[in-house]
């Protein structure tokens, strides 16, 4: 059986959230480096939009077993959580109780699909409309599964992955006029000036 619930929900800081409670704020997360979409721990999850603070349609799908691919998403990902309270809602939605409990099988791992269209689009200010559709089943933990993404989030994916260093940290070059002379020149100065004497004068 599957249940298919539209409505509304509320980015802050361009993401929203599940979680156990539906009055929990939306938390500020590190971008996820794994998928670039969507982030988990126990019992949270924290999806990427391209939206900052707004609203955006989200629709939500809960199946018993794993359902197939839908096609037509730009950025589709999919990664495990754990729900030890066998409740995870959608939190800071502009009507109250407009998901249901997303995990009604109770305590254990879910495995959550995220599909999203328009999230560039909103990163560059355009007005289309950003749209995100949450698939989740029942399963055990496995890895986390990137299935596609546009050429724009891989870039930010990649950079968010390997961060420019801080200039502050990078070590300098040696100076080299405090470096030790080496070669020939050092052996010569490393001769007692007796030594350069007598041979001046053999010379």
């Amino acid at each position: 059986m599957t249940v298919t619930v539209h409505g509304q929900v509320r980015t802050h800081h361009h993401g929203f959230s599940l979680a156990s409670r539906p009055d929990l704020p939306t938390r500020l997360w590190r971008h996820s480096p794994t998928t670039g979409l969507v982030s988990t721990r126990e019992g949270e999850v924290r999806v990427e939009t391209g939206l900052h603070t707004a609203s955006l349609c989200l629709t939500v799908e809960i199946h018993d077993l794993e359902p197939p691919l839908c096609a037509g998403w730009e950025d589709v990902a999919e990664v495990s959580v754990p729900v030890p309270a066998g409740i995870l809602l959608v939190t800071d939605t502009p009507v109250p109780n407009a998901f249901p409990n997303l995990t009604p099988h109770g305590p254990g791992t879910y495995r959550i699909r995220a599909h999203a269209n328009g999230r560039e689009a909103s990163h560059q200010g355009s007005d289309t409309a950003e749209h995100h559709l949450l698939q989740i089943w029942p399963a055990p933990h496995a890895p986390d599964l990137l299935l596609h993404l546009t050429a724009q989030a891989r870039r930010r994916l990649q950079a968010a992955a390997h961060p420019a260093p801080d200039p502050a940290l990078i070590p300098r070059p040696p100076d080299p006029i405090s470096q030790p002379p080496t070669g020939p020149t050092a052996a010569r100065r490393k001769k007692p000036r007796c030594e350069e004497a007598r041979q001046h004068l053999q010379d």
